[in-house]
């Protein structure tokens, strides 16, 4: 009617704006809003509806190995280790999760490192990425021993022995290499004077950051 304004939009929500037009911004989630407009005649409009779905949060992702052996520092010292990839979306609801375009876990067996990418997509088309490592290394060390010839007889040394060692661990890496010796008696053999002969034990350990392997070098 001439004279007459619109002076305000209310809502099923309650009262959006206290003016002939507004913006008003629909929540997350999915709502249905009703409204109509308010005249200084004191009527109303007829109602009018809207429905929009909004979702601007990406989806929680979460990734867990399990399986295998724990070893140290991060490595896994036997397999199968598995990662499990899961999500939450409190929204629009998880649609999928893979590990590089994959299913939602990975396995691996052998010796090596597995670095993995998981995305997580939401029903609304948000997604987030997380990564995980997996380090398996069943293998123990090497370790090589070098020891000069005997300078006695029979095979016996007389003097001062100096044995060079070294180990390698082709996947994890070397933590340690170390010799140690130890004095053990022989009572088969005997001197004149009746006292055991002693002979020496050289130990070669060689240590990983997955295990530790001993190397009886020589004797």
């Amino acid at each position: 009617l001439a004279g007459y304004t619109i002076t305000g939009i209310e809502s099923s929500l309650g009262m959006l704006c206290s003016s002939s037009s507004c913006a008003w911004s629909f929540p997350e989630g999915s709502t249905t809003l009703s409204y109509w407009a308010l005249s200084s005649y004191g009527d109303t409009s007829l109602q009018a509806s809207a429905s929009m779905k909004v979702d601007t949060v990406p989806p929680v992702l979460t990734i867990l190995p399990s399986g295998g052996t724990p070893g140290e520092n991060g490595w896994f010292t036997a397999g199968p280790v598995t990662a499990a990839a899961s999500a939450t979306d409190d929204t629009s609801g998880v649609a999928a999760v893979s590990f590089d375009g994959g299913g939602s876990t990975f396995t691996a067996s052998e010796d090596g490192v597995y670095s993995l990418t998981v995305v997580a997509t939401d029903n609304a088309g948000n997604s987030t990425s997380g990564g995980v490592e997996l380090r398996i290394d069943a293998t123990p060390p090497v370790v090589e021993v070098l020891l000069p010839a005997p300078d006695g007889e029979a095979g016996w040394y007389v003097g001062p022995v100096t044995v060079q060692a070294s180990g390698s661990d082709a996947t994890s890496g070397l933590a340690s290499a170390q010799v140690e010796a130890c004095v053990m008696p022989r009572t088969a053999d005997r001197v004149t004077d009746q006292q055991p002969i002693h002979q020496r034990a050289v130990i070669v350990r060689a240590v990983g950051p997955n295990r530790e392997y001993v190397h009886p070098a020589a004797h």
